[in-house]
């Protein structure tokens, strides 16, 4: 069943971005004018704007489909339960959650790589399918003199694409025979001659290398042929076109290439970023270029965001000095960061980790997360967050090693932690730990800005718990047969647990206005 959502425009604003750069979305595809609709009857204006038509369509299929996919399920990172202390929240939202129905907040950065990889090879097929729909219709109209019956809804209403999974696995057998034809391309003097034409020369490069931006549609054809990916399929050739994105190649001396670069532009003097990075056949690069790509991105000084894709094939990171570092050496020890090196945020999820690299000296302002890993420990953790640590879908056993203090959010759920000594004495936001094999809540936090959440456990007693929680206290699902040392609290959710008196309890929490 599809969950409550409570900023459906945040999960909007991100799915217009996966399709249209920077959100730039033509005014005529939101507008069901007369004029807009004898437009895209017209041949030759269908033609001179066929990347907003291919677009609109892909538009309507992601608000569509690709919705209903990310609302399918609320266990999922990116979907955050809503506080009901939040004296903000709409009427609607207050009362689903006075009747126990469950809100959730979407939050576009928490993503995962994996899910991000899937959504970007669905839509890079699928703008492959529409764009020979819309070629296919306007060259009919045009040569028979009629007119182009354009469907903005032809991908939504399609019976292939109507669930995720065949979507998919069409878009992943479409890249398969990609990769395959590149294996096929022959490399001669002809060959090189044509890997330079629309490309720009930007610099040389370690390990006989060089760097090249790619201008025009058959530049990115080229690569497209070559490396087994559909950047040269038609959907970056209006945004390179239009400035909004900037596509770069690694290449050897032969012209051969090996490394492609996605790159956006920045707003409001920020640096360009780079969107995706990529190597043969849409793996990540291999160790051979490495080299390369770092002093390629630290010459452009391009910055990694969060919105990156491809944090994993880059293998960098960047402090607020600008410097950069290769996570692989610094993951595997062979190099140290300088003391009190500072990072806005630093993201290792999904990383495959068995330990943290050192960090133990350094600083993040905002956000450290390094859940969805394989880490048996905390040891190396950055001793001050700004704002929020995650560490959750770990092994973590203990939380010895976190840092003491943290802003905002403290997340260690699913994981097997027995105890929660060495957790942060005080937390401004929410602490979830949520989902372990916790008897006892000694170790917690003595102060809780807002929710705290315990479910799913084994705890028999609240002693350990903070004094205050500033909002909702969850202890479902547990072993509890009272509530004893339970902390002042917005809300208390108590289910599934073999609480004696339940009626009796009930009644006080409710006489308290809890």
């Amino acid at each position: 069943m599809p969950i409550n959502l409570l900023n459906e425009g945040d999960l909007n604003k991100y799915l217009t971005s996966v399709v249209f750069t920077n959100n730039e979305v033509p005014h005529w595809v939101s507008d069901n004018s007369s004029e807009s609709q004898k437009n895209l009857q017209t041949p030759d204006w269908v033609k001179a704007h066929k990347d907003e038509v291919v677009k609109a369509i892909l538009l309507q299929y992601f608000k569509k489909r690709i919705r209903e996919y990310l609302k399918e399920n609320s266990n999922v990172s990116y979907l955050e339960p809503v506080n009901g202390s939040d004296p903000d929240l709409p009427d609607w939202c207050k009362k689903e959650l006075s009747e126990n129905k469950p809100v959730y907040r979407f939050d576009s950065t928490k993503i995962s790589h994996d899910l991000q990889e899937k959504i970007s090879t669905i839509r890079d097929y699928l703008y492959a399918m529409a764009d020979r729909y819309v070629t296919d219709t306007a060259n009919l109209a045009k040569k028979t003199e009629k007119i182009s019956k354009i469907r903005l809804d032809y991908l939504k209403s399609s019976n292939e694409y109507t669930s995720f999974d065949l979507v998919l696995s069409a878009a992943n057998l479409w890249h398969e025979k990609l990769a395959n034809g590149a294996k096929k391309v022959r490399k001669d003097e002809a060959f090189y001659n044509k890997s330079i034409e629309g490309t720009e020369f930007i610099m040389e490069l370690p390990n006989d290398t060089v760097a090249y931006r790619l201008l025009t549609p058959e530049a990115l054809d080229f690569e497209s042929d070559n490396m087994g990916h559909c950047v040269g399929r038609g959907y970056y050739d209006e945004d390179v076109k239009n400035g909004t994105t900037e596509i770069y190649s690694i290449r050897d001396y032969n012209g051969e290439p090996h490394v492609t670069f996605e790159v956006r532009k920045g707003k409001d003097g920020q640096d360009d970023y780079i969107k995706q990075c990529k190597g043969k056949q849409n793996k990540a690069p291999i160790e051979k270029y490495m080299d390369a790509v770092q002093a390629l991105v630290e010459k452009m000084q391009w910055d990694i965001m969060e919105d990156t894709e491809d944090k994993k094939n880059i293998g960098l990171i960047r402090d607020i000095n600008k410097k950069y570092y290769n996570l692989k050496r610094l993951i595997d020890r062979t190099i140290t960061l300088p003391p009190d090196t500072t990072f806005e945020t630093l993201n290792l999820s999904e990383m495959g980790l068995i330990e943290l690299p050192d960090l133990s000296n350094t600083k993040i302002l905002e956000t450290f997360d390094c859940s969805f890993n394989k880490l048996t420990s905390l040891e190396g953790a950055p001793k001050e967050v700004g704002k929020d640590f995650y560490c959750s879908h770990n092994k973590l056993t203990s939380l010895e090693g976190a840092p003491k203090e943290v802003g905002r959010d403290f997340g260690c759920s699913h994981n097997n932690l027995t105890s929660l000594e060495g957790a942060p004495k005080e937390v401004g936001g929410y602490f979830n730990c949520s989902d372990n094999e916790l008897t006892s809540l000694e170790g917690a936090p003595k102060e809780v800005g807002e929710g705290f959440y315990c479910s799913h456990n084994k705890l028999t007693s609240l002693e350990g718990a903070p004094k205050e929680v500033g909002g909702d206290f969850n202890c479902s699902d547990n072993k509890l047969s009272s509530l004893d040392g339970r902390p002042s609290a917005n809300k208390y959710i108590i289910d599934n647990n073999p609480l004696q008196r339940l009626d009796n309890i009930r009644n006080k929490l409710n006489e308290k206005g809890r």
